[in-house]
């Protein structure tokens, strides 16, 4: 995984990711869905945590300290991947829930001393960003899927070689 979530996510929709696919190894092919499929998670997760940020924010008075405990516990208790989307069930490492909560520490803690408006204005202005992000890497992920897809049509894969069996 990069360094960042952005980086990570800046080199998978880089054009250069998807493009000539054709040309790329089935492995290859498998292992950059995989990692798409990854970052997609991680964003997915990061969303959810901003929603619900943005739910208190939307449903709290200043210095709510109810609010404020909600907001700790739901940034530690938040798990697993969105299946609304695309029906992956693809686990969160604890290295991806960390640059996912990072992120969200990157969005929230420079603006804590803003009031709830402006705050809440941020954090819907990051989720949006993360919604696009998403739907870009939807977009990389059918490109790669497609790809994928056609190999097995044009008998050009094996599933044999996803279970590990030597084609007889």
């Amino acid at each position: 995984m990069e360094r960042s979530l952005d980086e990570a996510i800046s080199k998978v929709l880089e054009r250069s990711y998807v493009q000539d696919v054709s040309d790329i190894d089935i492995e290859e092919l498998r292992s950059r869905r995989e990692y798409a499929r990854r970052l997609e998670s991680v964003l997915s997760y990061a969303r959810r945590l901003l929603q619900a940020r943005i739910d208190i924010a939307k449903n709290s008075s200043e210095g709510d300290v109810v609010t404020e405990q909600l907001s700790q516990t739901l940034a530690r208790s938040v798990k697993g991947p969105e299946t609304a989307t695309r029906h992956v069930e693809v686990e969160l490492s604890e290295e991806l829930q960390a640059l996912a909560d990072q992120w969200i520490e990157a969005v929230v803690e420079p603006h804590s001393n803003l009031s709830n408006i402006e705050l809440l204005i941020r954090l819907e202005e990051a989720e949006a960003g993360i919604s696009s992000k998403r739907h870009q890497l939807h977009e990389v992920l059918n490109v790669l899927s497609s790809e994928v897809k056609g190999r097995y049509i044009r008998g050009e894969a094996s599933i044999d070689t996803v279970l590990g069996e030597k084609p007889v």
